[in-house]
């Protein structure tokens, strides 16, 4: 559901991907998006030829206003067949652009636990170096010392 209906470009969502989605009239967001008094200043117009098949400016919106031009639309304005898809959307949206507070305290920690890790490698390493380069210097003094005493 989420890859049919946030399309990206320089950071921007377009809105009409979206409406044509869950079958929403895009003029009708267009409008509304533009007396939003947050929404007005998050918005813009991109042309994409690529995903639209066309050179037409389309409206965008910023990562949070996307966010929150979805979580204010009333789900009555969706055909009933949909409803409960858009209602499931509206709930979903925030995790699938942010994650839940869990997962991101679950990657915090697994980060922090895999540089740590990194470091202790880094450290063996060296040590490792090291104690090759001693045990070679060792063996080529006592190959030395007994191919010389003779």
């Amino acid at each position: 559901m989420f890859e049919s209906t946030v399309k990206c470009e320089n950071d921007h969502i377009f809105v009409k991907p979206l409406c044509d989605f869950f079958k929403i009239d895009y003029q009708n967001q267009v409008e509304r998006i533009k007396r939003d008094p947050i929404l007005m200043n998050s918005y813009g117009k991109n042309r994409n030829k690529m995903l639209f098949g066309d050179n037409y400016p389309r409206v965008s919106l910023t990562k949070i206003g996307f966010i929150r031009r979805i979580q204010i639309m009333n789900p009555l304005i969706i055909p009933d067949h949909m409803r409960q898809q858009f209602m499931t959307y509206q709930m979903l949206i925030f995790d699938f652009f942010y994650g839940t507070a869990e997962r991101e305290i679950e990657i915090r920690k697994l980060t922090g636990r895999k540089d740590q890790i990194e470091e202790q490698m880094k450290r063996l390493t060296n040590e490792r170096r090291f104690v090759v380069r001693s045990l070679s210097k060792a063996l080529n003094e006592k190959y030395h010392q007994y191919m010389f005493n003779f």
